[in-house]
């Protein structure tokens, strides 16, 4: 697929941090879960999480993801939060992924 330019057999792909969910993507938007961001400075032994909201991100025309667009398009924005809450029941329904 990356290679020969075919499309992908899946409709989403899937972020996680170990076994933690934290993002959902298209071919286009990326999905990323309300989550604690840690912000450090050389000064401190550690960081503490400080909460932030969910975030949207237009893959095309910001692959940095630097602006949260989850605003401009409430439509895209409960897809994604969907299909990211179908994906968190999956994995809550089978914890060990063997079913």
């Amino acid at each position: 697929m990356l290679t020969t330019g075919a499309s992908s057999p899946h409709d989403y792909l899937y972020y996680y941090d170990g076994e933690t969910l934290y993002a959902v993507r298209d071919q286009r938007f990326k999905y990323r879960a309300p989550a604690g961001v840690f912000y450090a400075t050389d000064e401190m032994l550690f960081a503490p999480a400080m909460p932030q909201k969910e975030w949207m991100f237009d893959l095309q025309r910001d692959p940095r993801e630097s602006y949260d667009i989850s605003d401009r398009y409430p439509e895209e924005l409960q897809r994604l939060r969907a299909a990211f809450k179908v994906k968190l029941d999956e994995m809550g329904a089978n914890k060990r992924g063997w079913r």
